[in-house]
């Protein structure tokens, strides 16, 4: 590529009034003489070149990739987000309560609405439901959610994922 640059500011340098002559000239216009120089010109035509690749994509095989502790790292970290998110949701609890574990009736307060509230505006990303906070606040792990979603990342993650096809193909 550094030798079809170097070729082309050598071209021009050595052939100023050549591109004088021509004149100004609009892509796709026909210039109204012929240029003619030592080295051979490359002229990219983005719209073709981008056509081009997207035909050649098509026609190559997907590409998969195998990342055998990738599993096991998104499960660590499912954990320590979640293990991470039900200490500041009992941070909350016990900030408002003044105790870190509810009684069943208190679940039912405003009290614990605001916590609960609270604790969604500081977790946008953390898909908090109604029951979770719920085994939180009474003092429960919550284990079962947890167990439920490392199933459903577990199934996702050991299934062979292709290539996003943009990527194929360029380094």
């Amino acid at each position: 590529m550094r030798a079809i640059a170097y070729g082309c500011i050598r071209a021009v340098g050595l052939l100023p009034g050549v591109f004088a002559a021509c004149g100004a000239v609009a892509p796709g216009e026909v210039a109204p003489t012929d240029v003619i120089t030592p080295v051979p010109l490359v002229v990219v035509d983005p719209a073709r070149t981008e056509a081009w690749r997207r035909q050649e994509r098509e026609r190559l095989p997907a590409v998969w990739r195998s990342d055998p502790e990738a599993a096991g790292r998104a499960l660590n970290r499912l954990a320590e987000l979640f293990a991470g998110a039900r200490g500041d949701f009992v941070s909350e609890v016990a900030s408002a309560f003044s105790k870190p574990v509810l009684e069943v009736a208190e679940l039912n307060s405003p009290l614990f609405r605001q916590a609960l509230l609270a604790f969604e505006q500081r977790h946008q990303q953390f898909p908090l439901s109604l029951e979770l906070a719920r085994l939180w606040a009474l003092g429960a792990s919550g284990d079962v959610v947890l167990d439920d979603w490392m199933e459903m990342l577990r199934r996702a993650v050991v299934a062979p994922m292709a290539a996003d096809n943009d990527q194929v193909g360029d380094p």
